[in-house]
């Protein structure tokens, strides 16, 4: 009896086990910043089929635009696709472009300029060129006010529920296609049955996270981003028995190039003569040692508030008291560069879908150094200023 007990517990926990590695593989399978993405069920059927890539840094980024050489590697195997069942194969981006070509479905010149934008237009023609040339291929289109007489693919994907104009009736075929917008055009010719994503974020999360100062008890007055990264190291497990101080001075530093390393000291102020800051590259390059750091910069808030919503803190540079951006001329490596001037960073480390608000946690807590800085703030300031420069840090 007693053995048969044991058994049953152990496959209990043999099963628990298993259960729990398979639900690890699915969450690895959608990326965090697809998830609060309109398109996230069509950019999901496309990445597990291979048709398109998580980029280098291990987000899709589906807010950003599509580049030339994305989008023939869309069309190229999504030929592959309908032809042989699968992707043939892992091309780079300008293979797919040569092949595309070869095919008839983009021009030749993409090969020049493969980081290029696509516009809404012109990935509407390469559809039409791709589908005209299908078994079965039907001519009708839709009255477009915008679309271009010489371009008869918006009026054919609109027609076809392939791609739709905006809000205001017009198809805006000079505005660039989002890499989520073309997932969801691509997914709608592809013939795949959709692999759904559960919506598993939840409508409001705040992140637990120690509170780290960067006036008290180290004064680093202008050390916000270290202290916001720290932050967030924290509060994901990381550099726990780490002070300020230490984490601040084994920062890669440069003479005048924060994209190179911190510029000047974080423990002294009035360094107007230097653009005393650290990008995220480096930064998120160095804090790589100890833990899962990623540069997120460029994402949109909508892929923000999906990482955040995952359990990921964000370290995002905004400007100091959320005042309007100011700018003045540095001196980088020899050359003049107009810089934001009034820089500062903090940790987003909440976020409610409800009402849009972000949770923020401030270093520069200077109204009572004794006190933790913290707060909620509306998304239209938030946004506002961090759509400046779109930098942000993730530690996942």
């Amino acid at each position: 009896m007693q053995v048969m007990k044991r058994m049953k517990m152990k496959l209990k926990l043999l099963t628990a086990i298993v259960f729990a590695l398979t639900l690890g593989t699915a969450a690895a399978a959608a990326p965090a910043d697809i998830l609060n993405n309109p398109y996230v069920h069509s950019i999901n059927t496309l990445l597990e089929q291979g048709v398109t890539h998580v980029r280098t840094e291990g987000r899709f980024r589906p807010d950003a635009s599509l580049n030339y050489g994305e989008a023939a590697e869309l069309i190229i195997n999504t030929a592959d696709l309908r032809a042989y069942g699968s992707v043939t194969g892992n091309a780079t981006l300008l293979d797919a472009i040569r092949r595309a070509s070869d095919a008839g479905y983009v021009p030749a010149d993409w090969l020049n300029v493969p980081d290029r934008s696509i516009t809404r237009g012109e990935f509407a023609a390469m559809l039409y060129t791709y589908l005209a040339v299908q078994p079965g291929f039907d001519n009708a289109t839709y009255y477009l006010p915008d679309a271009p007489a010489d371009n008869p693919g918006p009026g054919y994907v609109r027609a076809h529920g392939i791609m739709y104009e905006y809000a205001d009736g017009l198809f805006h075929p000079g505005d660039y296609i989002s890499r989520g917008e073309a997932c969801s055009a691509v997914y709608a010719i592809s013939g795949l049955p959709l692999s759904y994503v559960a919506d598993s974020l939840p409508e409001s999360v705040l992140i637990y996270t120690p509170y780290v100062s960067q006036l008290s008890p180290v004064y680093a007055v202008v050390g916000c981003e270290g202290a916001s990264l720290l932050m967030g190291m924290k509060a994901k497990g990381y550099c726990t028995d780490m002070g300020l101080r230490e984490f601040l001075d084994n920062m890669p530093k440069h003479s005048s190039n924060p994209a190179k390393g911190y510029v000047g000291s974080p423990y002294v102020a009035g360094q107007y003569d230097l653009r005393t800051t650290i990008y995220p590259a480096p930064l998120a390059a160095y804090a790589s040692r100890y833990g899962k750091v990623l540069d997120i910069s460029g994402s949109s808030p909508r892929e923000l508030q999906a990482e955040i919503l995952s359990g990921n803190p964000v370290v995002a540079y905004a400007t100091l008291y959320w005042a309007p951006a100011r700018y003045r001329d540095y001196n980088i490596e020899g050359q003049t560069q107009s810089l934001l001037c009034n820089n500062h960073v903090v940790l987003v480390n909440g976020y409610d879908r409800r009402n849009g608000k972000y949770h923020i946690a401030d270093p520069y807590n200077e109204d009572d150094t004794d006190k933790e800085y913290s707060y909620w703030i509306d998304g239209a300031t938030f946004e506002r200023i961090y759509n400046i420069r779109r930098h942000a840090v993730v530690v996942e």
